[in-house]
């Protein structure tokens, strides 16, 4: 049932996507219980079902149980429950609330690094959100600083001519959160 949902959302059936999220949360609740990894992404995937359809307040009330449940069972820096805090801070963008989006970003950043080293494309990605939330604060300095050390680590890494270069200075962050 929870691939059928993916579907439906995948394909902008959000409404349909929705029910069927909703169901299966029930379901998986009633039998496995509110803790259990397959229960938490159910309730995520509805969580980022809801924020896609700007039903923002009842996103980040999912999205928070998730987070604390996540942090709880499996621990802050389990790539899970990073996710979840990533898509916490894109709710927070969606909302204007970007002081807090900076902090959860900001935490994102420091996880990732510790764990995959500053050139993994997952910690380059997480600065360029963290550089499109200072910028959108006014932070034009501090943004700049963060891009230019991407940039320098991108070329690094993958040679100055690469043709990919601009990966490094979009995020998928910043183009769903632009409008």
């Amino acid at each position: 049932m929870s691939n059928l949902a993916t579907i439906k959302h995948s394909q902008g059936q959000m409404t349909e996507a929705e029910a069927i999220e909703s169901e299966v949360v029930r379901l998986r609740t009633r039998f496995l219980g509110l803790k259990h990894p397959e229960t938490l992404t159910s309730m995520y995937n509805l969580a980022l079902t809801y924020g896609k359809t700007d039903r923002l307040e009842e996103a980040e009330l999912i999205m928070r149980q998730v987070w604390d449940t996540r942090k709880k069972v499996i621990g802050v820096e389990h790539q899970d429950t990073v996710a979840t805090v990533v898509s916490l801070a894109r709710l927070y963008v969606k909302q204007g609330r970007l002081e807090e989006a900076e902090h959860l970003e900001t935490s994102v950043v420091r996880i990732r690094s510790n764990k995959l080293g500053e050139s993994h494309p997952s910690v380059l990605a997480s600065k360029t959100n963290l550089m499109w939330i200072l910028h959108d604060r006014g932070y034009f300095r501090q943004a700049e600083v963060l891009q230019v050390e991407n940039i320098a680590i991108g070329e690094t890494e993958r040679g100055e001519n690469d043709e990919n270069d601009e990966n490094v200075q979009k995020s998928q962050y910043y183009e769903q959160n632009a409008a």
